[in-house]
């Protein structure tokens, strides 16, 4: 297996974008993600079993496309998997934290040094940093595009989804998992409640804000996606304590990513150390805080279709 690795950087990218009221800052979510691709795997429990699952649905989908996207590929996992499920066809990587996608080549070098009996010397993995908003790639040229876990950090999400319909070839496949509105529900009621304690009218502007998947829906089907399939799951996790959870966070790269400057200093302190003690008081368990993730699965295509539930 092959592997070539460059970056893109158009030249319409921005610090940040803006959609519908939510600003991102593109400089931060690259610094959080490239910070902490060493330590992703470690942390990211959930983050993997999504990109397994989501490795699953598409293998028990597709049987041998020619050619293969895969966006927001982090530290590697569902390119490795694709690697190793479809060995004969040409597999591109991409993802927008240069340090995640070095950490990918990496990982993905040191599987090859390893061997496997499902790949093949004949396949080629190409690795590149890019913005999933304005992807690098020629028109109608994959046959199937899959994302693990990475819209949720768009601000443009219908820019992020053309992309995707402009890369894929006619009657080509489109997989992929995001978060949903209910993620971290209890760190966001318990943050809310601390800055109502404290009288800042302005600290919510702060806060990530998840999609809901009708939104969604809608959106691939105004682009021009049909058949779209979504399923939905809501996963419960159990952490020792408040700071422990914070920590496991910044240690995957999932910061707040808003464009506006967040207030250091004595009352930033104490909104933080109000939002623990609430979150204690309201949530806490005889076996930790528990946390929150709704996990989206999609499917869709460029047939036209209509829509379903699985």
């Amino acid at each position: 297996m092959r592997y070539i690795f460059f970056t893109f950087t158009p030249k319409r990218l921005g610090l940040e974008t803006i959609f519908k009221g939510k600003v991102i800052d593109k400089s931060k979510v690259k610094r959080a993600f490239s910070k902490s691709a060493a330590t992703y795997d470690r942390y990211g429990t959930l983050q993997r079993e999504v990109a397994e699952s989501l490795s699953s649905l598409v293998s028990h989908s597709v049987d041998m496309p020619e050619r293969i996207l895969d966006i927001g590929t982090g530290t590697g996992n569902v390119a490795l998997y694709l690697a190793e499920r479809y060995p004969s066809s040409d597999i591109h990587a991409c993802d927008i934290a240069h340090g995640m996608s070095v950490y990918a080549l990496r990982k993905l070098e040191k599987y090859i040094i390893k061997g496997s009996a499902n790949a093949s010397n004949s396949s080629n993995l190409r690795i590149l940093t890019a913005d999933a908003e304005f992807l690098p790639y020629k028109s109608d040229y994959f046959d199937l595009v899959v994302s693990s876990l990475t819209y949720q950090w768009m601000s443009d999400l219908r820019s992020a989804f053309f992309e995707v319909r402009r890369v894929l070839r006619r009657g080509g496949d489109f997989f992929f998992a995001m978060l949903g509105q209910g993620t971290l529900k209890e760190l966001r009621d318990s943050y809310l409640s601390s800055l109502e304690k404290a009288g800042d009218d302005n600290g919510a502007k702060h806060l990530h804000d998840f999609a809901e998947i009708h939104d969604v829906e809608c959106m691939l089907k105004e682009i021009g996606f049909g058949d779209i399939i979504v399923s939905s799951k809501s996963e419960r996790r159990l952490y020792r304590d408040v700071a422990t959870l914070l920590r496991t966070l910044k240690s995957i790269g999932a910061q707040n990513a808003s464009v506006y400057d967040r207030k250091r200093g004595i009352k930033r302190r104490m909104i933080m150390d109000q939002m623990i003690k609430i979150y204690e008081d309201r949530y806490k368990t005889e076996n930790g805080i528990p946390a929150t993730y709704e996990v989206f699965f999609v499917k869709g295509n460029t047939h036209a279709g209509c829509n379903e539930k699985w």
